[in-house]
């Protein structure tokens, strides 16, 4: 007979997947390459916790890589990929991974983001250098992408 608040998800909003019966997917707007939209799949349980079904949220976006070679691990060896280079963004961990897929090879990969975890407002780097000096938004809609 009483409303019990059982978790809360500060910022995301939800959708229930109607042929699946108690999964439901999360939309969260990540500080991540600026600020981003990503999902996560995530399963109700009966004590009313949305349970994640991945370490991953998934997030859809290109990117052309502008200013300077961008240090990645592809297949477990630590590489480059060069200036000019169009990837796909394919997922983070939501905090400092972001998963990607290179765009003409096919090759799938990660890079670490440098994140300050005292400073709410900091904005993640990338070999010392801010995020946004390494990429242009190829889904780049005319609004800006880091406005906070």
């Amino acid at each position: 007979g009483k409303i019990v608040l059982c978790d809360d998800y500060e910022g995301a909003s939800f959708e229930v997947i109607p042929e699946e019966y108690g999964a439901v997917n999360i939309h969260k707007r990540l500080a991540v390459l600026g600020y981003r939209d990503s999902d996560m799949r995530c399963i109700l349980t009966t004590e009313g916790k949305l349970v994640n079904s991945s370490e991953v949220y998934v997030i859809s976006e290109k990117f052309t890589i502008i200013n300077y070679e961008l240090p990645v691990v592809i297949e477990g060896t630590e590489s480059a990929l060069a200036v000019g280079t169009k990837i796909q963004v394919t997922g983070t961990n939501g905090k400092d991974i972001v998963y990607f897929t290179v765009l003409e090879t096919g090759q799938s990969g990660e890079f670490y983001l440098e994140v300050d975890e005292e400073d709410f407002w900091a904005e993640p780097k990338i070999n010392g250098i801010p995020e946004y000096e390494y990429f242009w938004s190829d889904t780049y809609d005319g609004q800006l992408i880091y406005a906070g």
